[in-house]
């Protein structure tokens, strides 16, 4: 457990440091990227992705309280 939690904090760091180089031109800005499984391109708003990346990373959290949950283990409030 106590190598997951370093990796978290390397992953929480380098999250920090990417969001502190952001500013409002890159968000008003498009990410263009080519989907494979539905063979189209794809277009997005770079501010909807920033959303997209924290809402689907709380997403995971919440499947992990549930199978931790499921098993049997008492979690502290999340």
């Amino acid at each position: 457990f106590a190598e997951l939690r370093e990796r978290r904090a390397e992953a929480d760091t380098g999250m920090v440091a990417w969001a502190a180089e952001i500013d409002e031109d890159w968000l008003a800005g498009e990410h263009v990227w080519f989907n494979r499984i539905t063979g189209t391109e794809m277009r997005r708003s770079n501010a909807f992705l920033v959303v997209h990346v924290f809402t689907h990373q709380v997403h995971h959290r919440g499947q992990v309280h549930a199978a931790l949950t499921g098993f049997g283990v008492q979690t502290a409030d999340t």
